[in-house]
């Protein structure tokens, strides 16, 4: 009797780890890039202070920002990680958020991920406009050498298990 509930135990914790592999890993039906999103980064991340409240959701595909002025939201198509702490991900704009004559791309600068606890995070910005048309040219634009060109400021956004 001992050894079919070990079997079955067995059974059942290869099938939850099956359905979470296959769950888990990130929809490239539209070419989309090779995602190395850190997990640590998966979840709600608020910034509240004399000027508001804004945070980032990320998920295993998706990431969300919302503030006082304003909101976009989008699909992970690539995410290039720096370090164990920092990187950007590249997201492609939601149909609603996508505005005429402007890239569908661009990038979400963070550093100094503590797991749980806050990270800084940034989205690319330049006068010119930072949204990228294609792929492809996100990934050339939104690097670790155009860091300084695209952020001069990161907010602090802390866990939020809301």
């Amino acid at each position: 009797m001992f050894q079919s509930r070990s079997f079955l135990s067995l059974c059942v914790l290869v099938c939850l780890l099956a359905a979470l592999l296959f769950t888990a890993c990130p929809d490239d039906s539209n070419g989309g890039g090779s995602t190395g999103l850190n997990i640590d980064l998966i979840g709600t991340w608020l910034d509240t202070n004399e000027y508001g409240t804004d945070g980032y959701a990320v998920g295993t595909n998706r990431v969300t920002y919302v503030s006082d002025w304003f909101a976009f939201a989008g699909r992970i198509r690539h995410v290039e990680n720096f370090t164990n702490t920092a990187g950007v991900i590249i997201i492609e704009y939601d149909s609603e958020y996508r505005q005429p004559g402007v890239g569908n791309f661009i990038g979400i600068y963070f550093r100094n991920l503590n797991p749980g606890v806050s990270v800084q995070m940034g989205v690319a910005w330049a006068e010119e406009g930072a949204e990228e048309p294609t792929l492809d040219a996100a990934m050339a634009a939104f690097t670790l050498g155009n860091e300084g060109r695209y952020i001069s400021f990161y907010g602090t956004y802390l866990w939020s298990t809301d």
